[in-house]
C-alpha cells in the first residue's frame, strides 16, 4: 500500500487526533477577538476591519493554531481569520513576505496554460520517484481559477487543482501587492465549498487595507528593494516558473517551511471542538 506524502496531504486521523487533543484539553488557550473589530496585520503593516460574522486571531494564536491541526509554521504569519458560526468550518490565514516591490505588475503576461503545463510536466515526472518510495502520485488537475492580476487592486488570485488517490483538494490564494514585497491571503476550506466562499472572501478582503506609506503606490524607487522575481514566481512559491518543471511537489517540499499552508478537506470535525472551545470563553 502506498502512502501519502504527509507534507502535501495530512492524514485526516492524525490531524482529528492531534488538533482535537491540542485544543480541546486546553493547553494552549487562544484570545479569539470577536468582531465587529478592526485589528492590525503585522507591525505598522496592515489593518483589517471585520464585523460581527467573525473572529479573529494574532499572530502568534494563529502559529499555535496552525501547529494543533498539524499545518508547518512558516514563519511569515500575520493573522487568520474564521467565520463565527458552527455551520461554517474555513478559515483565511495571512502571511507577509517581504520581498521587495515586484515591479512593473501591471505590465508582466501570465500565461496560465505555459505554467500549467511546466507544472504538469515536472510533477508527472516527480511523481516517478514518489511511486518508487512508496507514495500515492500527486497529479495537478487544472486550474479552477486562472491567475489574474487586478491593477486596480494590485491583487494576484489563483486557485489550482489537485487530486491523490480520489482525493481532491483545491488551494486558492491572494496575493496584495505593497511597497515592500506581499501579503498571503490563503483560504484553507473544502474543495466543495470554494466557489460559495470565494465572494465572501473578496468581500473580507475589502477590510483589508495597507497602512500610511505601505501602499504599492508609495514605492519610492531610489530607496525601495525591488523583487528579484515577478508575479509568475509568486504562483510557483518564489522559485520562478522555469524552476516548475522540476516538479511542483519537489518545489513544495524544499519551500515547504516558507509556503507550507496546505488546504485540508474535511476539518467540520475538528471545527465543531473549536467552536465549543471559542464559545465557553464567550460565556
Amino acid at each position: 500500500m502506498k502512502r501519502k506524502l504527509s507534507i502535501i496531504f495530512i492524514s485526516l486521523t492524525i490531524f482529528f487526533s492531534y488538533g482535537i487533543v491540542g485544543l480541546a484539553e486546553g493547553e494552549q488557550e487562544l484570545n479569539w477577538l470577536e468582531g465587529p473589530n478592526t485589528v492590525e496585520l503585522g507591525e505598522k503593516l496592515a489593518n483589517l476591519q471585520y464585523d460581527e460574522n467573525y473572529l479573529f486571531l494574532n499572530k502568534e494564536d494563529t502559529v499555535i493554531f496552525n501547529e494543533s491541526i498539524g499545518n508547518f509554521e512558516t514563519g511569515l504569519e500575520i493573522g487568520s481569520i474564521y467565520p463565527k458560526s458552527e455551520e461554517e468550518s474555513w478559515f483565511i490565514i495571512f502571511e507577509y513576505e517581504p520581498t521587495g516591490y515586484i515591479e512593473d505588475a501591471e505590465k508582466e503576461k501570465i500565461d496560465p496554460n505555459a505554467i500549467l503545463e511546466a507544472y504538469k510536466e515536472g510533477n508527472e515526472e516527480y511523481n516517478k520517484e514518489l511511486v518508487e518510495q512508496g507514495f500515492s502520485p500527486i497529479h495537478v488537475i487544472g486550474w479552477t481559477k486562472e491567475p489574474y492580476f487586478d491593477s486596480e487592486t494590485h491583487n494576484l488570485t489563483w486557485a489550482m487543482e489537485l487530486e491523490s488517490d480520489g482525493e481532491s483538494m483545491v488551494n486558492y490564494n491572494v496575493r496584495l501587492l505593497n511597497r515592500y514585497g506581499y501579503v498571503s491571503a490563503i483560504l484553507v476550506a473544502d474543495t466543495k465549498d470554494l466557489d460559495r466562499l470565494i465572494p465572501e472572501v473578496n468581500q473580507i478582503l475589502e477590510g483589508f487595507t495597507f497602512q500610511e506609506g505601505q501602499q504599492y503606490e508609495d514605492f519610492n524607487p531610489t530607496t525601495d528593494k525591488i523583487a528579484e522575481y515577478g508575479l509568475a514566481a509568486l504562483i510557483t512559491g518564489g522559485i520562478g516558473a522555469a524552476a516548475a518543471k522540476k516538479g511542483l511537489f519537489a518545489a513544495l517540499l524544499i519551500f515547504a517551511k516558507k509556503f507550507g499552508v496546505v488546504i485540508i478537506a474535511g476539518i467540520a470535525g475538528l471545527w465543531t471542538v473549536i467552536k465549543k472551545k471559542i464559545n465557553s470563553k464567550q460565556v
